[in-house]
């Protein structure tokens, strides 16, 4: 969205945060969604994708849970 401003911000911010030792933060950027639901909203097409994305991450860290 926003030709990639929103996703490029939220990036800088998550690369900040973590540069100032929060290790509690990821950004995981999902792009191509429709927005074709209700008023706009995510349809369940779009999700499905954000599902795919955030599993992908989770699966791919498993330090999120093995360090707490």
């Amino acid at each position: 969205m926003a030709d990639g401003e929103i996703a490029s911000e939220v990036g800088k911010v998550a690369a900040r945060l973590k540069a100032e030792g929060q290790r509690d933060v990821a950004f995981v950027p999902v792009t191509g969604l429709a927005f074709t639901g209700c008023h706009a909203h995510p349809s369940t097409a779009d999700d499905a994708q954000i599902r795919t994305a955030l599993s992908t991450y989770i699966d791919a860290h498993p330090e999120i849970w093995t360090n707490k």
